[in-house]
């Protein structure tokens, strides 16, 4: 997406500054947006209601660790990751959150489309990380990422299962990396 009308004549200021450490609200509300479709894609489809509970649950005991005798109902609980993915101090939290549901393919639909939409809003949005794969990892270049992707895609497409284990560990050892060093200030 290009600048804006604002944005090319001076009224609105252009992000320059690629978002490392934290995310800025606008960026928290594009997240926030892309699970808001999910909310209520699955409140109002009555197929998606039993997928719901086993995200909830899957959320609620495994990636948050809580006691499931204290899981809120569903608007409580999409309530509960409103609040983390636009209030929380620890930006890293919002990232552990994405690649839960990546990994998990909790996304209702297609996980792929969650990850390309993930990616857009970190282009749009100027993060300094990607999916690839079922991780997010440090963006060192779109040639690189792209690279990685059709990789693992031809992998999955000729049925080459060692290659396609051995290019998964690799994203999975490059994700474990720090590449971006945070700014001292």
């Amino acid at each position: 997406m290009g600048l804006s009308w604002s944005q090319r004549h001076g009224f609105r200021p252009v992000r320059y500054e690629v978002q490392i450490e934290d995310f800025d609200e606008e960026t928290r509300t594009a997240i926030w947006n892309v699970f808001w479709t999910l909310e209520k894609v699955m409140s109002e489809d009555w197929g998606s209601i039993e997928a719901l509970g086993v995200l909830q649950f899957r959320v609620w005991s495994e990636h948050l660790n809580l006691p499931l005798d204290q899981m809120p109902n569903a608007k409580r609980f999409f309530d509960g990751l409103r609040k983390t993915i636009m209030e929380t101090e620890n930006f890293w939290e919002i990232l552990d959150l994405l690649e839960f549901f990546i990994e998990n393919e909790l996304w209702v639909g297609s996980t792929d489309a969650f990850v390309e939409t993930i990616n857009e809003v970190f282009e749009q949005k100027l993060v300094g990380y990607r999916v690839v794969g079922s991780h997010i990892v440090a963006l060192e270049s779109q040639t690189e990422v792209d690279g990685v992707n059709g990789a693992l895609d031809a992998a999955r497409e000729e049925r080459f299962s060692g290659v396609l284990h051995n290019l998964e560990n690799a994203v999975r050892l490059l994700s474990k990396q720090r590449r971006i060093e945070p700014v001292e200030r």
